[in-house]
Order: C-alpha cells, then sequence, then structure tokens
C-alpha cells in the first residue's frame, strides 16, 4: 500500500466515532497507531507519519507525553532542526513539568521557512521564560519577535499584553490584548468554529489550540 493510502487509512480510523460519539475508550485510536508504528518500521525518516502518530497519542484518552517525547526525539535524530517537532517536544515538556533549559536553547536551532512557525517557536521559548525569575525582559523580547513572525496570531498578543498589565502598563497592555482579540475575530470568520469537526490526527489544529491561539 502507497504512504498515501496508509496516512489516509489510518486518518480514517483514529476520527471513526461509535454511534456518533467520541471514542472513549481509544480502540480506533490505538487501531490507527499501530497502523502508522508498523509503517514507520519501514519508513523511519517519515516526518508526516511520525507526526500524525503523534496527533493521535496526543487524544484522549491515549495522552502517553512519554511516547510523545520518545517519538519528537525519534524526528530529531535525522532531522534536528525541525521546528514541528520540537513544538510537540516543548508542549509535551510543558504538560509533563515544564519545558527545561536545555529544549529552551535547543529551540533556537529550529528552522522553517514558514515565518508563522517560527512565531510559534518564539511561544515556546516564552513558555519557558515566563516562569524563569529575572528573565522578563527576555520574556518580552520573544513575545515581540513572535509578534514580528506572526502579526495574524493571538497568543503572542495576549501574553505580551498580560505582562504589560503586570508590569503596570495599562493602556498599553489593553491596546496589546485588544489586537489578540481582534485577530481571533477575524480567524473566526475565516475558518468558522471547527469544535464539531475535531481531528485527532491534525497537525493544524494542535498548533492553534497551544501556540496560536487561534
Amino acid at each position: 500500500m502507497e504512504k498515501k493510502a496508509i496516512l489516509e487509512q489510518a486518518k480514517a480510523i483514529a476520527c471513526k466515532r461509535d454511534n456518533t460519539k467520541e471514542d472513549r475508550s481509544g480502540v480506533y485510536l490505538e487501531q490507527a497507531e499501530e497502523i502508522l508504528l508498523n509503517y514507520l518500521k519501514e519508513h523511519p525518516h517519515d516526518t508526516e507519519a511520525w507526526l500524525m502518530l503523534m496527533m493521535i497519542e496526543w487524544t484522549p484518552p491515549l495522552e502517553d507525553l512519554e511516547r510523545i517525547i520518545k517519538w519528537a526525539r525519534a524526528i530529531l535524530a535525522y532531522d534536528p532542526t525541525n521546528a514541528y517537532a520540537f513544538l510537540v517536544l516543548a508542549e509535551a515538556h510543558w504538560f509533563y513539568g515544564g519545558i527545561t533549559e536545555d529544549i529552551y536553547v535547543q529551540l533556537d536551532t529550529a528552522k522553517n521557512d514558514d515565518p508563522n512557525v517560527m512565531a510559534m517557536i518564539e511561544i515556546a521559548k516564552a513558555k519557558y521564560l515566563e516562569y524563569k525569575e529575572g528573565a522578563e525582559d527576555e520574556y518580552e523580547r520573544v513575545l515581540k519577535k513572535s509578534i514580528e513572525y506572526g502579526p495574524e496570531q493571538a497568543r503572542n498578543y495576549h501574553m505580551l499584553g498580560k505582562l504589560y498589565i503586570k508590569q503596570g502598563k495599562i493602556k498599553e497592555g489593553e491596546e496589546v490584548l485588544k489586537k489578540g482579540l481582534e485577530n481571533e475575530e477575524k480567524a473566526k470568520l475565516l475558518y468558522g468554529d471547527s469544535e464539531d469537526e475535531y481531528d485527532p490526527t491534525s497537525l493544524t489544529q494542535f498548533l492553534n489550540e497551544w501556540y496560536t491561539g487561534l
């Protein structure tokens, strides 16, 4: 079976629902993972398949962060600057107890031709700096850089606006927050509310939920 057919098969199974209800047992998700894992044994450098596998594992009731971290590292072993792998890795660590300093340093090596992806890399850095003592100036810098890369995103504005308000710069903070809300509204007008069309294999939905804020 060709790659396209295998990925489509895995996606179709992962998206199956019993009687229009969510697959709460995770049976379909596990079946989809098995298809991808068997494929990856013969094609260990297929990044698209690895990313789909991680998105499925991120979906409740699976959510094994150790597996996700392991699979993200599998991509980085042959593609050490892959920005998508770094974004998944950073978020998994964030849920696991916090982004570590070594991952923060590694995020500087991430590369992607899409400036919106690089905006998310800066958000990943900000998630580390947000809780680091004495890093407020650097936190502001990476958020501003994220906005430069991704001026149509929302989370970068929200995080920066909250920082300004915390610093007592109320008017400036409110203006930045307003811009983030405007971007959210624009996204809703363009794409509608896709909550009822959740795709457990979608990298885009993952990135919008945890990084762009759209």
